[in-house]
C-alpha cells in the first residue's frame, strides 16, 4: 500500500492490544503538527507485539532475521487522515534494533527476549530483561479466527525535529481472533510512556505478511 517497502517477512504470532493513555501525557509526546485522536475514554495508543520471522530485503530471502518487537504507538491525525505516531519500540535483537534505529528512526530500547506463547484457549505475551519481565500479556481468544482485520495506517516517527514517515504494509493474516486481555505492563510500558495505559481489547493473528522500508522526512 506504502511506496518504497523493501523488507518483508511473516509475523508468525501477532498481538494488537488497543487501549487509552491520559491526553495530557499523549500531547506531550508528540510533535507539534500532529493532533491526537481523543475519545471519551483517553486518547487513543496500541500496543503492537509479534514474533517476525524471516524478515529480509526483497529477493535476498536467506538472509532473513528472526526476532521479537514491542511496539508503542499513539493515535494521530496527519494530512486529514489517521496516522500511528510511534513513541517505543522495543526488540530483542542487536541487528535489527540498530537497523531499526539507523533506516526507521524508530525510538529503539533493547530486551533480551520478546515471547508469544499461542494455543487456543490462551495467549501469553512477555519481554524480559536480565532483571526479569518487564512486561507481561494474557490473552483468551474469541470466535472462530475471521475477525474483521484493522485498516492499516501510515505510520510516522520523530528523529530530533524531523519529522519521517516509516513505509509499512501488511496483508492480512489467514486467522484472526478477538480477544479478552490482561496486561501486567512492567517497567517497559512506564519507559515508553511515563505513565501507564488503560488496555481493553486485543486483536490477535497468526501468519500477517508484513512489509517496510526505509523511513523518509516529511
Amino acid at each position: 500500500m506504502f511506496e518504497r517497502t523493501w523488507l518483508s517477512g511473516t509475523e508468525r504470532w501477532s498481538i494488537e492490544v488497543a487501549g487509552h493513555l491520559d491526553p495530557s501525557r499523549a500531547r506531550a509526546l508528540v510533535p507539534q503538527g500532529l493532533t491526537v485522536r481523543e475519545e471519551v475514554e483517553g486518547a487513543e495508543i496500541e500496543m503492537l507485539a509479534f514474533r517476525m520471522s524471516g524478515l529480509a530485503p526483497d529477493g535476498l530471502p536467506w538472509i532473513g532475521a528472526d526476532y521479537g518487537e514491542v511496539l508503542f504507538r499513539l493515535g494521530v491525525e496527519w494530512k486529514g487522515q489517521r496516522a500511528w505516531f510511534v513513541v517505543s519500540c522495543a526488540l530483542d535483537r542487536a541487528g535489527v534494533a540498530v537497523a531499526a534505529a539507523g533506516l526507521m528512526r524508530y525510538p529503539v530500547r533493547r530486551v533480551d527476549r520478546i515471547h508469544i506463547d499461542a494455543s487456543p484457549a490462551h495467549w501469553r505475551l512477555s519481554a524480559k530483561r536480565r532483571g526479569g519481565e518487564v512486561l507481561r500479556g494474557a490473552l483468551v481468544p474469541t470466535g472462530d479466527g475471521s475477525a474483521a482485520p484493522r485498516p492499516v495506517r501510515p505510520v510516522l516517527v520523530r528523529a530530533g525535529d524531523t519529522l519521517f514517515r516509516v513505509p509499512w504494509d501488511e496483508t492480512p493474516a489467514p486467522r484472526r481472533w478477538q480477544a479478552e486481555v490482561e496486561i501486567d505492563p512492567g517497567s517497559l510500558e512506564d519507559e515508553a510512556l511515563g505513565e501507564r495505559a488503560r488496555w481493553k481489547s486485543a486483536l490477535l493473528h497468526e501468519g500477517r505478511l508484513h512489509r517496510c522500508g526505509i523511513a523518509t522526512g516529511v
